[in-house]
């Protein structure tokens, strides 16, 4: 009898390991890539069926040189009963295109697993980058402490987040990763490292505020300079994007007590800057007396860093894809808290 239920024992081990094997086999498969190849150079796109009826899980991969180039991995929550979907989404797209604009091979995840976000981390960025290139990893969706949500029921953490960047470090030159969401300045202490710039639309306790039926509003503005400025650099578009949320967010009534402060840190020793109420210009003094945002001046998008000129850009709600209030007055739109639901 022993035998008997020993013989049975091992056989629905074997059965389930074959199980679990298969499964993973599938998982790969369905993240694998197929291109139809385009010999003129146009940007390539994986599954367009996602870009009219997307669903959570789905991939987007623009190849702008399939030889190597800057590489950008855009991540966005998505799921049902997301709230904000509409806001997310938009912001999500928009760093997606301007990363096209500026000839970046993307990889646009929404709603992904984090096996997904591992594979375009650590293989397929190694795959496209080529060369001495940068990395640009931009991330948005709902955020706590140390945590942004890639589903309504699924985290990241940002500890996690490191552990799969680092492991392509000897690949890049300069890597910049933005997260969009509330909190998110809790992330830059895992994920401060030389050679990376990290930008934050927050503090660790603070909001991220954007419009109902709009961007969010430190991505937009960010990503907007940078548009409009294609030699910009990163540390201008910072500094563009912090003094629209302190003259435009933070003096709206609507946001009292509840102040948006942008964060920026490149120095490699885990202490963000940024203050509220100031234009910040910078770079700025840590708290550990080192100075944050030298990296991010000297950075562009685009490789030929700082040899394009730069277009001053006045701070205007006509710069950015809002919807104001029905009072049509520059000052009056309602500033609603999108950001908190899972806080």
């Amino acid at each position: 009898m022993k035998k008997v239920l020993l013989v049975i024992f091992l056989t629905a081990n074997l059965m389930f390991s074959a199980f679990l094997t298969v499964s993973a086999e599938e998982s790969q498969n369905d993240i694998k890539e197929f291109f139809i190849t385009d010999t003129v150079g146009n940007s390539i796109y994986e599954n367009p069926r996602i870009l009219q009826n997307p669903k959570p899980g789905d991939e987007e991969t623009i190849i702008n040189n399939p030889a190597g180039a800057n590489c950008a991995v855009v991540i966005q929550e998505y799921g049902i009963n997301v709230p904000a979907l509409k806001e997310i989404t938009m912001t999500a797209e928009h760093a997606r295109d301007t990363l096209d604009g500026a000839g970046y091979n993307i990889k646009y995840l929404r709603g992904p697993l984090r096996i997904q976000v591992w594979y375009a981390i650590t293989k397929w960025i190694p795959r496209y980058i080529g060369g001495e290139n940068k990395v640009f990893i931009y991330i948005c969706g709902h955020g706590s402490g140390d945590t942004v949500y890639l589903r309504p029921w699924l985290k990241m953490t940002a500890g996690w987040l490191d552990t799969q960047i680092d492991r392509i470090k000897n690949k890049y030159s300069n890597c910049m990763v933005l997260v969009e969401s509330c909190h998110s300045g809790s992330f830059v202490d895992d994920l401060s490292e030389s050679n990376r710039v990290i930008l934050t639309s927050s503090n660790t306790t603070g909001l991220a505020h954007g419009p109902w039926d709009g961007e969010c509003y430190f991505s937009d503005a960010f990503f907007t300079y940078l548009e409009t400025n294609p030699g910009g650099s990163i540390g201008h578009a910072w500094e563009f994007a912090d003094e629209f949320v302190e003259n435009i967010v933070n003096t709206d009534p609507a946001n009292q007590g509840q102040y948006q402060n942008v964060s920026i840190e490149d120095s490699g020793n885990g202490c963000y800057v940024g203050n509220v109420f100031v234009n910040d210009a910078l770079p700025l003094t840590d708290s550990m007396g080192e100075e944050d945002g030298n990296l991010a001046l000297s950075l562009t998008l685009k490789n030929q860093d700082n040899n394009e000129e730069e277009t001053e850009m006045p701070i205007s709600v006509s710069n950015l894809n809002f919807n104001p209030d029905p009072c049509q007055k520059q000052s009056c739109y309602t500033i609603s808290d999108i950001y908190n639901a899972y806080r």
